[in-house]
């Protein structure tokens, strides 16, 4: 069996944190509603939006922080970072707000075996 790299396993959290939150805000159908302009779209047409960006390692992986969204608005448009954290706001309080932004002040490294943890949580 191959050892995965750090790298490596952070990619794969990645991508079964975007695939986790699409699904979890997927309807019966399977459809998702982009938080930033309202397009209803498959859950696999649509992104892992973060407000704070991935760069911040603490709240990378932070359910509160992400959200689908179309590929216009995350890509082309910054994420249209005033109108996620609206729907933040209304979505979780002003608290989760400034809880967010305190996070993102702070340095965090994941351990490999967090980083193990987050994958299986996410699988």
């Amino acid at each position: 069996m191959r050892k995965i790299s750090r790298k490596g396993l952070i990619a794969k959290v990645d991508s079964l944190f975007s695939r986790f939150i699409r699904q979890k805000h997927a309807d019966e159908f399977g459809m998702v509603v982009c938080v930033t302009c309202g397009t209803r779209m498959k859950w696999q047409e649509a992104q892992a939006g973060h407000w704070i960006k991935r760069g911040h390692a603490a709240v990378r992986w932070d359910e509160r922080n992400v959200y689908p969204q179309c590929s216009g608005d995350n890509l082309y448009k910054d994420g249209l970072q005033d109108v996620m954290a609206g729907h933040i706001l209304n979505t979780h309080g002003p608290d989760t707000l400034q809880e967010l932004l305190r996070l993102k002040a702070t340095t965090r490294r994941w351990t490999m075996a967090e980083l193990r943890e987050l994958a299986e949580r996410y699988q």
